[in-house]
């Protein structure tokens, strides 16, 4: 099948199960799934953004006051949209939850695979998942272990996060990541298997999960390229493991601890308060990213390259290695 990896029972499942579509028809249906997830999102999160910006006191006293003109109120608004607060921007994260649902609805009941073959499988979901976390965790640190070593990030003290927001950000990275793993790299990736091979759909479906952030704040050259190598390092793993538990938890655990832990953007998005907070050092935003974080700096391409030469070395887990690749090996 592929030197770099052998074939899985999840890929032998995504073969097997449900129609066969060219790249094009698999590709548009991908884009339906995903935008029928935010579509179903923004029924909760309109509200929610309604109620936070016409509920300021500001906003109120333009609306009631006959003076007021309109380009104060625009300026108003854009002021809070550019300071969400923790608990819309947690609320936010967790809707991210109707992307697994639009997924699991789309391959259940209309294509009837087994979520097994987007990688939702049974046995060693918790040690799975705990080893992925554990090494999201780490490339993070490492990333701030350089930032700190090149002076390119300075320490400004506690960021002040309640600790039931914190909990609650960690709950809503684990579906924020895991809503972007089962969609692009469960279900996206999985179904270009049944058409081409799994190397076109590591990178086709890679390409994507970076062109997706392109809406983001402060995307850059550097951007696109670390966001598809990280697109590449979890799509291998995932081939290598045989399961989406790992990849999620990285995701997540890359996340929270970048914007939650550190107080540092996350592909362009920041917030106000964390454990801690580093700041960027001006100057230097091609090593720390600038507006994007650390994701758009080549601190973070380096970083990638260590766990890029690691997944491909990785072992791959005999207990999802397809039968008759296990048969091969035998004899």
């Amino acid at each position: 099948m592929n030197k770099l990896f052998k074939n899985t029972k999840m890929m032998q499942e995504a073969k097997a199960q449900g129609k066969k579509h060219s790249v094009l028809i698999e590709t548009l249906i991908f884009l339906a799934v995903f935008y029928v997830g935010n579509f179903a999102q923004s029924f909760i999160l309109t509200p929610l953004m309604f109620f936070y910006t016409f509920t300021d006191e500001k906003m109120i006293s333009f609306f009631n006051s006959e003076a007021a003109d309109i380009n104060s109120l625009y300026q108003r608004l854009f002021e809070l949209l550019s300071a969400i607060p923790d608990w819309l921007l947690c609320a936010t994260l967790g809707l991210t939850a109707f992307t697994i649902i639009s997924v699991i609805i789309y391959v259940k009941f209309i294509e009837k695979r087994s979520l097994a073959s987007i990688g939702i499988r049974k046995g060693e979901i918790f040690s799975e998942y705990i080893v992925g976390f554990l090494l999201g965790a780490v490339a993070m640190g490492l990333v701030l272990l350089l930032l700190v070593l090149t002076g390119t990030v300075k320490y400004e003290g506690f960021g002040g996060i309640s600790p039931i927001m914190f909990a609650l950000f960690l709950i809503a990275f684990i579906i924020q990541g895991a809503s972007e793993e089962i969609l692009i790299r469960g279900y996206f990736m999985s179904g270009l298997c049944k058409t081409t091979t799994p190397m076109y759909a590591l990178i086709c479906s890679s390409f994507f999960f970076a062109i997706m952030h392109f809406g983001n704040p402060g995307m850059s050259v550097y951007s696109f390229i670390n966001l598809l190598m990280v697109a590449v390092i979890l799509g291998v793993y995932i081939f290598k493991r045989g399961n989406i538990w790992g990849a999620c938890a990285f995701h997540s655990a890359w996340n929270f601890v970048q914007g939650t832990v550190l107080g540092l953007s996350v592909s362009g998005n920041s917030k106000t308060n964390s454990l801690v907070r580093f700041t960027p050092v001006e100057g230097f935003d091609k090593l720390t990213g600038g507006a994007f974080g650390p994701e758009g700096g080549l601190i973070v391409t380096l970083v990638l390259f260590i766990f890029l030469g690691g997944v491909i070395l990785l072992k791959q887990n005999d207990n999802e290695i397809a039968l008759e690749e296990q048969s091969e090996k035998a004899e």
